[in-house]
């Protein structure tokens, strides 16, 4: 009777192995109960993802691609980015390239992910 317990749950991890393999990246947690699963919680660990990221000073959004070519002054406009951040990453665009996603301004030292979630908080 174990064996089939086991059969099953392995048969039941592995239909949610192939699940995340063709989706997002997922973080399983299984609390076993007495040999069985008792709940299964899957947590999506996906950072924030944004096409857009909001200017509260001119009141409009701009892609990744308008990010990358803003003057230093206006990287300020944006919570959380002071003048010393905004040449950060001005310096950085100008050393090492533009950025392909919003993502990637966590290469920039000073910007770490809690950072980068909070200017994003209000992007779309």
């Amino acid at each position: 009777m174990k064996f089939i317990q086991w059969l099953w749950i392995l048969i039941f991890v592995g239909i949610i192995g192939v699940k995340v393999l063709m989706y997002e990246p997922f973080e399983i947690q299984i609390n076993p109960s007495e040999g069985l699963i008792d709940q299964v919680e899957i947590l999506n660990t996906q950072k924030l993802k944004a096409n857009e990221i909001f200017d509260p000073v001119e009141k409009k959004y701009y892609t990744i691609g308008e990010f990358n070519t803003l003057s230093l002054d206006m990287y300020t406009h944006f919570k959380g980015i002071g003048p010393s951040l905004a040449k950060a990453i001005y310096d950085y665009i100008q050393e090492f390239g533009t950025f392909d996603s919003f993502e990637e301004l966590t290469l920039v030292k000073g910007i770490g992910d809690k950072k980068l979630k909070g200017m994003l908080e209000n992007s779309r």
